[in-house]
């Protein structure tokens, strides 16, 4: 009887050590696992109260950061041309009539609140390129 108790104590306790593991991995890990993509990139969007991304933007990657108290989203891509570009700006409400500010050919503009009561961020433009960081907390 002995036994089989520590042994249930053991195994509990293994458990719940490999289910925080699990849980801090995913929490503070930067990565984005794929089937997280399009979860990420409509919060980012949303938050920054951006148009979607039309399906032509090419080299997407995700980054997230935080705790289990506040969350940033990095989205980063590339247009295929200026004017697709041009045609995201003014579709996006929180950038049609902002004015960015420009250091050496890169756009920044700054969204301060963010949409849905994030904190909000920052949209950097370089060339075709496009950087959107996005936080809550």
């Amino acid at each position: 009887m002995k036994i089989l108790k520590k042994a249930l104590i053991v195994l509990v306790v293994t458990g719940t050590i490999m289910i925080l593991g699990i849980l801090y991995f995913f929490i503070s890990n930067s990565y984005v696992m794929p089937w997280e993509h399009d979860e990420v990139q409509a919060i980012t969007l949303k938050w920054g109260g951006l148009a979607p991304l039309p399906n032509t933007v090419k080299h997407k990657s995700f980054e997230k950061k935080g705790s289990m108290f506040s969350r940033q989203f990095v989205l980063c891509f590339e247009f295929t041309s200026e004017d697709k570009l041009q045609q995201w700006i003014q579709r996006s409400k929180r950038l049609k009539n902002n004015v960015p500010s420009v250091n050496k050919q890169i756009k920044t503009y700054r969204i301060y609140p963010g949409e849905e009561k994030s904190s909000g961020g920052t949209v950097t433009i370089e060339q075709r390129r496009v950087r959107i960081s996005m936080s809550w907390s």
